[in-house]
């Protein structure tokens, strides 16, 4: 009889927990509400206002990427490849929050584009959807001095980092060493629509530390940039428009913003914002690159 007594008591205690805990998410979903996509756009501005119209003075634990003040002064950077498939480009997380950007070429001629992010100071816990990288994204992160996170790879790319030849961490697991589900994971949600479920996230703060745990340079090793502080207003150009040469269906051109001092970005002609945040994709510096693929022999003697 007493056994049964407890085991009554216990039913009831844990639907009291159960009860407690729905009405504690619920009260904490009350406090920190998500953001609607203009509430977050005009916090975008606000801070995009802010940060062009204030005087610029260098800090002691600024980024060497962006010369803003940054608690993680100093640390290793990740590099981290996204897709570029078109079809991606609404649902890029946590894009906006790193603090140094590189789109270029993926598949010529095709014209199709991959990207990757330098995350030093901002560590988004959603991040991607991720693909594999590419020798010429590798390059672009060992000179950041970036632990590289890519979702696989092509077969040279893998086989260099097979070799070990840069820090990396392949979330696909086809190349040692690897992220684990923790650190790596497939989306599966509602705001992500069917056809990209089988898409790769990550999270950025725990692959921060897992790039510890492997044993990785704590310390960046890029010199870093010299900085300054923005042109007065009215020192500013009005207008004006950058479109970037990329092929079929890619093509990328930025609008400049004299009021926030950015160049806000369109895919296709269509504006992007960050899917975490909802804020704009609006960089304050751009940086173009022209290449040309020369052909070349190869001569035995």
């Amino acid at each position: 009889m007493k056994l049964h007594c407890y085991r009554y008591l216990l039913w009831i205690l844990g639907g009291i927990f159960f009860l407690f805990a729905v009405a504690f998410y619920m009260y904490r979903a009350e406090l920190l509400p998500r953001l609607t996509f203009g509430d977050a756009q005009s916090r975008f501005d606000d801070e995009a206002y802010t940060l062009a119209n204030t005087s610029y003075f260098p800090s002691i634990d600024a980024s060497l990427i962006t010369g803003l003040p940054c608690g993680a002064s100093g640390e290793r950077p990740l590099a981290i490849m996204y897709s570029g498939d078109p079809e991606t480009r609404p649902f890029f997380a946590g894009i906006a929050e790193a603090g140094f950007v590189v789109e270029m070429a993926h598949r010529y001629p095709s014209g199709a584009t991959r990207v990757m992010g330098i995350f030093d100071c901002e560590k988004p816990e959603f991040v991607g959807p991720m693909r594999g990288g590419s020798v010429d994204f590798l390059n672009v992160a060992a000179a950041f001095d970036a632990v590289f996170v890519p979702w696989g790879g092509d077969s040279i790319t893998k086989g260099l980092l097979g070799d070990d030849v840069h820090s990396h961490i392949d979330c696909s697991g086809e190349v040692l060493p690897v992220g684990s589900a923790r650190e790596c994971f497939r989306r599966s949600a509602q705001d992500i629509p069917l056809s990209l479920e089988d898409r790769a996230y990550s999270n950025a703060a725990l692959l921060h530390e897992r790039a510890q745990v492997l044993g990785y340079d704590a310390f960046n090793a890029f010199s870093g940039y010299v900085h300054r502080g923005d042109l007065a207003l009215n020192e500013r150009p009005f207008g004006g428009r950058l479109t970037i040469g990329y092929l079929n269906n890619f093509g990328v051109s930025y609008v400049y913003n004299r009021d926030l001092n950015r160049y806000e970005r369109f895919f296709e002609g269509v504006a992007e914002y960050d899917h975490n945040t909802g804020k704009r994709i609006a960089p304050r510096n751009i940086i173009v690159l022209k290449t040309q693929k020369v052909g070349f022999t190869v001569e035995d003697d």
